[in-house]
């Protein structure tokens, strides 16, 4: 039905039931079940055992049932209002009465909110259906005939009692009577019929149906994907009439939070207040509360860089550098237990979380990111030989895959002296050629422990002479950076000079054609001569120089 009776008057359905035509020892599965409850007029029962009763609100019921169950333990780890109607096992369902003595019955049923044990070991909330042994009366075998038998629902408004009489083969009646509370003002009624293995066509013909409708509202609570979370009841202080008030009110649901009322076709539509008047008989909307997941996160953790720079003696070349810190935060999601993490470089409390729970702000969905690069200074005369971040690279700095667990980041870069270079050359400057060349290296700011004095000794033995040497006499220091330094040794060849005389006369003898002496001979006064001669020390050249 799509409205509620109006509880406080009277009213009568009658009609037949066919109970199905299977007439084994067990017979047909599983039977008939007519329920009053308090629930919304949307409300499904569960199906199986269960008849279509179980998990309805404050049922107060009644079935004919064709087919004994035993108890059937949850098989579903969550609160039955999660639970599909078409999930009977997992629902799970309370034994029958004594299978031997009632094969098949009918009875009143009774609903009440429970903790029931699941297959996990754990409690979960249930509208559990159980059967009210003192009203069970066996049921014909005879009457699984396939044939319509007289059934008759009278309740009177006056004393709040309600009456069922089944007709069987034979004309016996059967009589059951129970009483209504009196806080149950409005109630919506459901008839069902379930089955199994042992398929019977069961069904109930009505005939006649007269009641007054009760004004009234649904109420839901829902997730964000409309998923159904828990069972609620209407209150309605002055009656279920038109122009009376309802009220609602909004349920602590473990592991979810409250977010608003219902606005949107994807959460059931737009939301009733919570409470309010009654405008109509039957159907006057439904209040939606809506719930998302009580996320919770774990304490934000912040990973730092830190890097250092030192020389091969271990002190310090550069200041330190550090990278721009990163921030984890993992959300879990309690009502399956999966999570998610987020980072962040620029936020670093707790984050709010949204609806959805993300964190509000400047934060990534991920567990791993990259500190940006860090480029080495530079350092006067050195340079990088070796580092200990993950990539080894030399000329910079990234970590990759700095993840949520992890430690602060710590890495040293090495540093080691350039190797400078200068030369020494040294010149004949008397032929202006090259004698030798020295190259020398060493490390920046060491000086050189070379000296030109053995090397020019060894050309003054060869018969140099030192012109000039502008090399430094405590020896080069390399601190030009990568500027080769010359330094020059200019030589030049020495010399010896000697002084050599020596005396010429002049004498002119006379005589004849035959040889004859034709006069004394004629003495000249003598000439003296004196010369210089320069001697080359390397090459042994001489130079002469004469001097009358």
């Amino acid at each position: 039905m799509k409205s509620k009776i109006d509880m406080n008057t009277s009213f009568t359905l009658t009609g037949q039931i066919n109970l199905g035509n299977r007439t084994s020892s067990q017979g047909g599965a599983d039977g008939i079940g007519l329920a009053f409850h308090t629930g919304n007029i949307t409300d499904i029962g569960k199906s199986g055992a269960n008849l279509g009763i179980g998990g309805l609100q404050n049922v107060i019921g009644f079935k004919l049932d064709t087919y004994h169950n035993g108890y059937r333990t949850p098989q579903a780890n969550e609160d039955g209002a999660k639970v599909a109607s078409t999930e009977p096992n997992g629902y799970g369902w309370n034994t029958d009465p004594d299978g031997t003595l009632f094969p098949q019955f009918g009875a009143f049923v009774k609903t009440s909110q429970k903790p029931v044990q699941a297959q996990d070991g754990k409690y979960y909330s249930r509208w559990w259906a159980t059967t009210d042994k003192s009203s069970v009366q066996k049921l014909n075998l005879g009457d699984l005939d396939g044939k319509f038998h007289d059934f008759v629902v009278s309740y009177d408004g006056s004393n709040r009692k309600l009456t069922i009489k089944y007709t069987e083969t034979g004309g016996n009646v059967l009589t059951w009577s129970t009483s209504i509370p009196d806080e149950h003002q409005a109630m919506a009624m459901v008839v069902s019929a379930s089955t199994d293995g042992n398929k019977n066509l069961q069904q109930l013909k009505i005939s006649s149906f007269d009641f007054k409708q009760a004004a009234t509202v649904n109420v839901k609570y829902v997730d964000q994907k409309g998923n159904r979370l828990a069972q609620g009841s209407v209150s309605y202080p002055s009656g279920a009439d038109v122009n009376g008030t309802y009220d609602t009110k909004r349920l602590n649901i473990p592991n979810y939070t409250f977010i608003g009322m219902s606005n949107s076709d994807i959460t059931g539509g737009t939301s009733k207040p919570a409470s309010g008047t009654l405008s109509k008989p039957g159907d006057n909307g439904t209040v939606i509360y809506v719930y998302a997941p009580a996320y919770s996160t774990s304490k934000v953790k912040t990973v730092t860089e830190t890097v250092h720079y030192i020389g091969q003696d271990g002190k310090p070349v550069a200041n330190d550098a550090s990278g721009i810190p990163t921030s984890f935060v993992t959300i879990t999601n309690p009502i399956d237990g999966s999570t998610a993490t987020y980072y962040s470089k620029t936020e670093s409390g707790q984050p709010t979380l949204n609806n959805n729970g993300v964190p509000v702000g400047d934060w990534t969905q991920g567990n791993s990111t990259d500190f940006a690069a860090i480029i080495n200074p530079s350092v006067i005369g050195q340079h990088v030989v070796s580092t200990t971040d993950p990539g080894n690279d030399l000329t910079q700095t990234t970590v990759k895959s700095i993840d949520s667990n992890s430690d602060n980041l710590d890495f040293t870069v090495t540093y080691e002296p350039n190797q400078e270079a200068a030369n020494v050359t040294y010149i004949d400057d008397t032929t202006g050629k090259t004698l030798s060349a020295k190259d020398l290296t060493g490390d920046y700011g060491s000086t050189d422990p070379y000296r030109t004095g053995d090397t020019i000794a060894d050309y003054e033995k060869q018969g140099y002479q030192l012109v000039s040497d502008n090399y430094p006499t405590k020896g080069v220091v390399y601190n030009q950076d990568g500027t080769v330094q010359s330094f020059e040794v200019h030589l030049t060849h020495g010399t010896t000079q000697t002084s050599e005389s020596q005396t010429v006369n002049e004498t002119i003898h006379y005589v004849y054609k035959n040889g004859d002496k034709a006069a004394d001979d004629y003495q000249a006064t003598p000439l003296n001569f004196t010369r210089t001669v320069t001697t080359d020390k390397v090459t042994g050249d001489k130079n002469l120089s004469s001097i009358f």
